[in-house]
């Protein structure tokens, strides 16, 4: 074979090599399994400076994060679905109660000053 040809053949074969990595390289990841879901969700909920605190946790089971405890407030409660997306949730079960905030105890009315008596006509 002459010398331009095993050139040409072996360039081609170089490029479809290179297409073949770049191509692969944009496939998505294996899915993770229920243990590294839960592994990553514990993480990140240990991370979070406003929801380490809370006694919030999670299960996964087939893929679905179900979250357990009690939120101080909406939003912690409604922040867990962004954090199981990005662990790799298929679904998220939220059954986080919030917790009721304490009525404010009502000030006692002021005792009303008496009325001066009035003083006697001469």
């Amino acid at each position: 074979m002459p010398k331009k040809l095993i050139m040409l053949l072996s360039s081609l074969a170089l490029a479809a090599m290179f297409a073949f990595t770049a191509v692969a390289q944009k496939t998505k990841p294996a899915p993770k399994t229920d243990a590294e879901i839960q592994q990553c969700i514990t993480e990140k909920l240990a991370a979070s400076v406003k929801l380490k605190d809370q006694g919030l946790s999670a299960t996964v089971v087939g893929g679905v994060a179900t979250f357990v405890g009690e939120a101080k407030d909406g939003s912690s409660k409604g922040g867990v679905a962004n954090i199981a997306k990005a662990c790799g949730a298929k679904k998220t079960v939220n059954n986080i109660t919030v917790a009721a905030k304490p009525k404010p105890t009502p000030k006692p009315k002021p005792t009303p000053k008496p009325k001066p008596t009035p003083k006697p006509k001469p």
